[in-house]
This record gives structure tokens, sequence and C-alpha cells, in this order.
């Protein structure tokens, strides 16, 4: 493995149970192409880890610490990786947010909230912010699983199993790491659906739960006909659904394509931040976009096939679109009684809300459901003040 002199990144502070400088992290990122991925994207770690502490310092005025946290997953044959982390007031008593971002997101994406959180609801909180392994600025080992057995000979079941092993096992090492007993999970779309998991798994460490633009929630739709699928534009037939089950349709593929990609991926996503989050500083734009791109579409190639593994499209009467191989409203009553006090929330005009995603309320024990009119996906930048709002009254 290539290793590399480096000093830790300026201005992050490690983690006083697990310190780890920045020349153990980029010896344990996997595989031994880091000259030629620098060369194919453009980027590596230490540009990626830079541009998110520059949005970072920008816009949150809360004192916080970035740090990279070891955690050991010997069941999963992983050994010693890192997850990235942002913390905040970590003397501050009571169960802590825990900010769990979903795909193609991150630790950056929550400059807009982390302020707020920090002394959400009048009390003084602790907030911890995380990459999920193998994504952002997190290390990026094999996913589902180390070892020498190839991938290709693990079922559809199996493979699945693992994959959802890979996220609950290293969000539960890094718990263990941080010493949080309890917590007020906030997690955001495909983040969502793994955190309801999580929160089944483990349902003593999760007071309460915020989904909000929750992927895989709502259960299947009624399937078309074979004369009504023989209508659907073969494009979505033939090209976005192979590419999706084989992996290859995710931000994965960013990466793929290297320098190539990047004024395309970075001019759309600026177009977007500017209609849809009403990003109207050019110095916020610049960097979200620039963070965006390091950290979230450059890095290597490793648990961004999770929308794959989770997610599957569907061709339904009432509804089209991405739906959880197993859903969360489809799990069994007596592991849905397992989840604690719970509020979803998506925008009116969230791609990811399904009809059956708003039946939460009527399937979840404890469940209240809102519904922002007008806003989009990522609703908690979007509309930071609004999302604000609605949770903190929800805690109380």
């Amino acid at each position: 493995r290539l290793q590399r002199r480096s000093g830790p990144i300026a201005g992050a502070v490690q983690s006083p149970a697990q310190p780890v400088s920045m020349e153990e992290e980029l010896a344990v990122t996997p595989g031994g192409f880091a000259p030629f991925h620098r060369l194919w994207t453009g980027v590596d770690t230490k540009i990626a880890a830079k541009a998110e502490q520059a949005l970072l310092q920008k816009f949150v005025k809360v004192p916080f610490k970035l740090k990279r946290v070891a955690i050991h997953l010997p069941k999963l044959r992983l050994g010693k990786q890192y997850i990235a982390a942002l913390e905040i007031n970590s003397d501050a008593p009571g169960p802590a947010i825990i900010w769990a971002p979903g795909a193609g997101a991150g630790i950056g994406w929550g400059y807009r909230n982390y302020d707020e959180l920090a002394n959400f609801g009048g009390v003084r909180r602790r907030v911890i912010a995380f990459d999920w392994l193998g994504q952002a600025n997190s290390s990026r080992p094999r996913f589902p699983c180390g070892g020498l057995r190839p991938l290709c000979t693990i079922s559809k079941e199996q493979y699945y199993s693992l994959s959802l092993e890979f996220f609950l096992q290293s969000l539960e090492a890094l718990r263990e790491a941080l010493g949080v007993e309890k917590m007020f999970l906030f997690a955001h779309s495909t983040g969502g659906f793994v955190a309801a998991q999580y929160a089944m798994r483990f349902p003593q460490r999760v007071v309460r739960m915020v989904l909000h633009g929750c992927a895989g929630l709502g259960a299947h739709p009624t399937p078309k006909t074979k004369a009504e699928i023989k209508k659907i534009k073969p494009i979505f037939r033939f090209v976005f659904g192979p590419l999706w089950e084989a992996h290859i349709f995710n931000f994965g593929l960013v990466n793929r394509l290297g320098r190539f990609a990047r004024h395309f991926v970075c001019k759309r996503f600026s177009d977007r931040m500017r209609s849809v989050s009403n990003v109207t500083d050019d110095d916020e734009l610049r960097l979200l976009t620039n963070y965006f791109y390091t950290s979230l579409c450059s890095q290597r190639v490793s648990s961004d096939a999770w929308v794959n593994v989770f997610l599957v499209g569907k061709f339904g009467k009432e509804h089209s679109g991405l739906y959880g191989r197993q859903p969360i409203l489809s799990e069994p009553p007596e592991r849905l009684a397992l989840l604690p006090p719970t509020i979803v929330i998506y925008g009116t005009k969230d791609w990811v809300c399904s009809p059956s995603s708003l039946d939460a309320p009527k399937v979840l024990p404890r469940c209240e459901l809102h519904s922002i009119s007008g806003l989009h996906h990522h609703l908690y930048h979007e509309s930071p003040d609004q999302f604000h709002e609605i949770v903190a009254r929800f805690l109380k």
C-alpha cells in the first residue's frame, strides 16, 4: 500500500479516544493506485478534506472538531477502518444528535444546520455528523466485505445482507468509539433507510428518530401490466434499469468518468443549487460545488452502490419510482414495534416520496408525518428554518 508523508489537516482535531494522523489515514486508503487515481480524477484525500474544511469553516460559527475515528470490523473481514466525523459540544449531557447523510451527501451538507442543532430548542446538545463508511471522506474499503472470495460468487440475498451489515456494524462501532449511550438519530434519504434498520437492531440506543426525505420507506405499488410496461420509454427499461442492476448507475459513475465529467457535473450541480436550494452567493456556491465534486464524486469507488443494493425501480399503477427492495413499512409488525417515536418529513416535490410513504403514521406505531409544500429532496438544506421548527417541536 502506498504511504505518504503528510501532517494532519490544518484546524482538524483528532479523536482523543482513537487518535489518528492523516498519514495513517492515507496509508489505509484501499487500493494501490493512488497516483493513477489522482491523475484520472484530479482529486485525492487531502484535496477532498481541505474542500470540506473550507466549506465548514466559512459557514459554521459554533466551535467544531473534525476527526477520523478508528473502528474495527473483524466480522466483515475489513479490519481497521476510519469514519470521518464532525463533533460539537462533546461534553454536553443527554442524548447526542447523530446526523446521518444520504447518498451523494456527507458531513459538509449540514453546514446550514449545525449552528442551530448545537443549541436545539434552547438546549446545549452534543452533535455528531459522520460520513458513512465507504463514502465521502471516510475510508473506502472493499464493499460489502473483505476477504479473498470473489463478489460474483455471492448470491443476491447474501450481498444484500452483507451490505446492510456493512453499515449497521460500522455505525455501531462508531457509536462505541465515541462513547454515545443514547441518541436522537437524524437521517436523510438512503441514510434514513439504514437508520431505521439500525434503530430496529439497537432499539435501546435510539431515543427518537427523524427521517427526512427517507428513501425505501413505502410499500411497493401495484405493478403495471406487461402491456403498460411496454409503453414506458425504452431508455428506462433497457438502459437505466440494467445499469442500475449492474451497480454502475450511482455517484461512483462520476469517479469512473474522471476529469471528463468534472465540468458537466459541477455545472449541473451548481445550477440546481441556485434554482432549488436558493444558493445565490457565489462564494457559497463555489465552496459547496467544490466539496460535492471532490468529496462525494471523485473518491475511490466503495459503498456507492448501496443505493442499487437497497433500492429498486418499480413501475406501478399508482406511482413509478425508486422503492426499497425490502421497504421499511413492509417489515413485520414485531420489528416495527421496536422503532422509537419517529417523525417523517418530506417536501411535496421530493422525488423519493411515494404515495405509500405517506402511510407511515398508519403503519409505524409512534410516528408523525409532515409534508412541506414546495420543498425538494434536500429540504433541510433548502429551508433549514422550517426543518428546524418542525423537528424542535418533535424533540420536546
